[in-house]
């Protein structure tokens, strides 16, 4: 009878942090899965003397992300589709992962010059509340708004409202952030569709394997309002559906897990692509987080 991951020896292990995270007024930080590691332990620390009910973090499992390509629209055939990151073959906790999608690896990858008729592609597998965006050296300083839109039942795109914290100021992918869907579109209003029924108008779409068009998944496009700079994507991840946000970040019920002051919460990610946190209360505090390989 095969053991459960919990009961396997623990092989190895890698800690991120501590990590500084913003008061529950502010944004969530994310971390991708790291490659070879199942679980985690999160240890919630104060930056301040503050008592403990004062200090602590939420931490919220990120789904997995499928596929995320750059459609480029100034090339031609099947150089239109750049790929960012494949998911599908090398899930989280294997030895090997694509580097968009693993902490362990930095590898920049580079959408140039990203224009109006250009867009992001991003699959997954459930829906999603938007994405985290962990750039690089290379930013966007070009004044400019991204705009999101997601599969719907009639094989066309949906345009949702987003909050983007990615922004400097007017700048998008400018900043470390998520792009949070405002009011996450319900069951039967984002469904999962195929890019060959989205896009058929693109003849391009064709040269993309079978797997990615004709499999069913639920997919995001994101596009922006005038040309941007060069951006480096180091990592990349989903928001849970969930995912609490303004003023309910602070409060226990919700998405994810609500871990106080000084306290540990051991919490399994297999399966999962990562993760994100918040503060919670008024002040900044301090996440503390412990890979687990087995």
């Amino acid at each position: 009878m095969p053991k459960a991951i919990i009961d396997a020896p623990v092989q190895r292990g890698f800690c991120d942090g501590p990590q500084a995270v913003a008061a529950e007024s502010g944004d969530y930080i994310g971390i991708a899965q790291r490659k070879g590691y199942h679980e985690i332990v999160a240890h919630a620390l104060h930056e301040t003397a503050a008592a403990p009910s004062e200090g602590g973090i939420r931490l919220v499992q990120c789904p997995q992300i499928r596929y995320a390509f750059w459609f480029d629209a100034s090339a031609t055939g099947s150089a239109q589709w750049q790929l960012l990151g494949d998911n599908t073959t090398s899930p989280p906790g294997a030895s090997s992962i694509d580097s968009l999608f693993d902490s362990a690896q930095s590898t920049a990858h580079t959408i140039s010059a990203m224009a109006v008729a250009d867009f992001i592609y991003i699959a997954t597998d459930v829906r999603t509340d938007g994405y985290y965006f962990d750039v690089g050296t290379a930013v966007s300083n070009n004044v400019a708004a991204m705009t999101l839109a997601h599969g719907n039942a009639s094989g066309t795109w949906t345009a949702a409202t987003i909050v983007d914290n990615t922004k400097d100021t007017d700048k998008t992918l400018a900043l470390d952030g998520t792009m949070t869907i405002t009011t996450a579109p319900a069951a039967g209003i984002w469904v999962r569709t195929n890019l060959q029924d989205n896009l058929g108008d693109v003849s391009s779409v064709d040269t993309l394997p079978k797997e990615v068009k004709d499999r069913p998944y639920f997919w995001a496009r994101l596009d922006t309002s005038a040309v941007l700079d060069d951006v480096d994507i180091l990592h990349l991840l989903a928001l849970d559906v969930d995912l609490p946000k303004s003023s309910t970040k602070g409060q226990e019920a919700g998405a994810g897990f609500y871990i106080q002051d000084n306290t540990s919460l051991a919490i399994d990610l297999d399966g999962w692509g990562g993760y994100v946190m918040v503060g919670l209360g008024t002040e900044a505090n301090l996440g503390l987080v412990m890979w687990i390989g087995r």
